[in-house]
């Protein structure tokens, strides 16, 4: 049994762009709609099953997968004896750490998917994976909608150590293991663009990037495709939405100003520097017609023996002047020229980063 989302690879999404640069981290962005989770599950996901390997599947929550979800939607595209069956405890996918046994027609029972919580210690997740035949790894949802959830805190740290402990897991007659991380574009930040220095500013509708060990892929809709969702009412809300739903036009993104040097025109007096999350920024505050503004920048530079607000010690070089906390009447312009929309930067995940600092610490 086929399906048009799996056989017309020209109006669908598939995994040959980003599979053909043959890295570890495989990080896509699209809208919904393209077949994405088909792909995936029917694709890749069964690909595996059919030869009784196993598939990881990362949660950032414990109850961040449907499980039943997933076998009804590949059970759909197969004949009757294709049939998939699981066998898990319900508890155990609760506390963020199962093992779900698949099987697949009149084939023997084997263990098909890890489910895994990122924050789960070392030794649960080598218990969960022992006698696993892992093939790849997936992490769904890996852009959060920041207006409705927010990332874990040390959220890269809290992945790489999963990550690291299930490569032992790896089955060995794979080559080029690989993690797949699905998103839809809710915007260009991400705490693994960061952890992996891509340039935000690159991330744009149809782009493909790679480094080292990572591959970027921006998926775009079809055009013919997202003529028949509109005309056919399977995309419905207002103008903004339908957008969001059938472009990459990172709809959280679309309020800060990102510019690519220093604003002309602005008289900026006072300078000094931030570390968060060992992201060097420098920021700039100024006036232009009386009107406060407030500029900031990433840096790559040494800080040195430089005026530094940091809030984490390991940070700071022992060269620099630290300024831990107690910072609420210094921070307080930024945060006034955050809120009325008077502030730029030099890269999207700054902001983010600037908000997430404020909030924890109370600024």
């Amino acid at each position: 049994m086929t399906n048009q989302y799996l056989t017309n690879t020209k109006k669908f999404f598939n995994f040959a762009t980003i599979d053909g640069y043959q890295k570890e981290f495989n990080l896509i962005i699209a809208p919904r709609n393209v077949g994405k989770t088909t792909a995936l599950e029917n694709g890749k996901i069964l690909k595996a099953w059919k030869k009784s390997f196993c598939v990881v599947y990362y949660l950032r929550k414990h109850v961040g997968i449907d499980i039943e979800a997933i076998k009804s939607r590949i059970n759909k595209l197969l004949p009757e004896s294709e049939q998939i069956q699981f066998k898990y405890s319900k508890g155990d996918l609760k506390s963020g750490r199962c093992r779900v046994e698949v099987k697949i027609g009149n084939r023997d029972w084997f263990i098909g998917l890890l489910c895994l919580s990122l924050n789960q210690d070392k030794q649960t997740i080598k218990n969960t994976a022992y006698q696993s035949r892992i093939a790849f790894e997936v992490f769904d949802e890996y852009i959060v909608d920041t207006k409705n959830d927010k990332y874990m805190d040390d959220e890269w740290n809290l992945f790489l150590e999963a990550h690291n402990t299930i490569s032992k897991s790896y089955d060995l007659s794979i080559k080029n293991h690989k993690v797949y991380f699905m998103g839809n574009p809710y915007s260009r930040f991400t705490p693994f663009f960061v952890a992996f220095e891509i340039n935000s500013r690159l991330i744009k509708p149809s782009i493909r990037l790679s480094g080292d060990v990572w591959a970027v892929q921006v998926y775009d809709m079809d055009e013919t495709l997202k003529e028949e969702l509109i005309s056919q009412h399977k995309i419905t809300g207002d103008k903004k939405y339908i957008e969001y739903a059938t472009t990459n036009s990172f709809l959280n993104d679309e309020n800060i100003n990102i510019v690519s040097s220093m604003p002309i025109g602005y008289n900026f007096g006072l300078v000094y520097y931030i570390i968060y999350k060992n992201i060097k920024m420098m920021v700039f505050y100024g006036n232009n017609h009386h009107t406060t503004f407030t500029y900031v920048k990433k840096t790559l530079t040494d800080i040195g023996k430089k005026k530094t607000f940091a809030f984490d010690l390991n940070e700071v070089n022992e060269k620099s002047e630290i300024r831990l906390n107690n910072c609420k009447d210094i921070f307080f312009p930024l945060k006034f020229t955050l809120m009325k929309y008077r502030c730029f930067f030099s890269h999207v995940e700054l902001f983010y980063l600037l908000k997430e600092l404020f909030e924890k610490n109370k600024l």
